[in-house]
């Protein structure tokens, strides 16, 4: 099912209509077109295997960069990773504070506009909202997670960018959130 919630069905060509999918996926787990594994993906990411260490080191070191100047950022904060958890840091993740829905909205749009793909984990369309998943019923005290990700961000680290495209990603971010909530 992976990608299915993600709307990764949209990339192929030949495809069934995207309400054919949405039909399944309101009625049962819906199916895997994310296609992410392939026999030729396999091919080109064997010799990778090689290399993983490295390139989780450069992650965590450029992560390590992103947090520092976040946490600078007024309403922002990036919570500490727990100790016991080895994390390979291709996105980072940050809650939005003393922020209305509506500047929510705003800054996410003003991101976005700059070209800064963030999304938040309450979004009805983001695979990780829980009110998606169809594996079971939802509980019904679930207000506490309901308020966590509603304010929470979820950001990519792509390994193609240059460590000085951190910095340049940091400063937008900056600037769209002192537009939409003021200047410090």
């Amino acid at each position: 099912i992976t990608g299915a919630y993600e709307r990764l069905y949209r990339k192929h060509t030949l495809r069934p209509a995207d309400e054919v999918f949405e039909d399944i996926k309101a009625d049962c787990i819906p199916p895997n077109y994310s296609l992410r594994m392939t026999q030729l993906t396999a091919a080109v990411l064997r010799p990778q295997i090689e290399t993983l260490e490295e390139r989780v080191a450069i992650y965590d070191r450029r992560y390590k960069r992103v947090e520092d100047q976040l946490n600078t950022i007024e309403h922002i904060e990036v919570p500490k990773q727990l100790p016991q958890v080895r994390c390979v840091c291709d996105t980072i993740q940050f809650n939005l504070l003393d922020m209305s829905e509506d500047q929510i909205q705003a800054f996410l749009a003003e991101s976005c506009a700059h070209g800064v793909q963030l999304s938040i984990f309450g979004a009805k369309e983001n695979a990780r909202n829980f009110h998606n998943w169809t594996y079971g019923p939802i509980p019904d005290d679930c207000q506490k997670t309901e308020g966590i990700i509603k304010v929470a961000v979820d950001c990519r680290l792509p390994m193609q960018f240059e460590d000085e495209d951190f910095d340049v990603m940091c400063q937008v971010i900056r600037e769209c959130m002192e537009s939409v909530m003021g200047s410090a």
